[in-house]
């Protein structure tokens, strides 16, 4: 019973006012200084990198990376199937990126040296944060050589 002359209140009231409700919320705050209250500038937010939900986004790993490691390891047992053995280095990582699902899908692209020769590789990695194993492939191990 009371809640029906409070908002007919509000309303008369919204009515009145100069600014409407969502007028009110885009306006910003001020902030002030805490010891003298005087008002201060608002502070710039960091602008966010907009990705979408579930989507791929870029990542910087480092050579430590664990599920880097993994695909590491593949490439260089992919790269001894097709009769490169050699000493296997990590050279460059040209790119890598993560997508949130079930536990971690990485995609990477490296370069690679096996003996005298460099290669390209890409593969995908799934790192499971609830089950065994802890990393697999997703998909082959794709070698190139430059």
């Amino acid at each position: 019973m009371l809640l029906l002359p409070l908002l007919v209140a509000l309303t008369l009231a919204q009515d009145d006012a100069s600014t409407t409700p969502a007028e009110f919320y885009e306006t910003e705050t001020p902030v002030f200084d805490f010891f003298t209250w005087e008002p201060q500038e608002q502070p710039e937010e960091p602008e966010m990198p907009q990705f979408l939900p579930g989507g791929w986004y870029p990542i910087n790993p480092d050579a430590d990376n664990r599920a880097l490691k993994f695909g590491l390891d593949a490439g260089q047992r992919y790269l001894a199937e097709q009769g490169h053995n050699g000493e296997f280095e990590l050279i460059d990582i040209i790119s890598a990126s993560s997508q949130t699902v079930a536990g971690y899908n990485y995609k990477f692209t490296v370069r690679v040296k096996s003996g005298c020769k460099t290669f390209q590789c890409s593969f995908a990695v799934f790192e499971s944060i609830w089950g065994s194993p802890e990393f697999s492939l997703t998909g082959a191990v794709q070698c190139d050589k430059e």
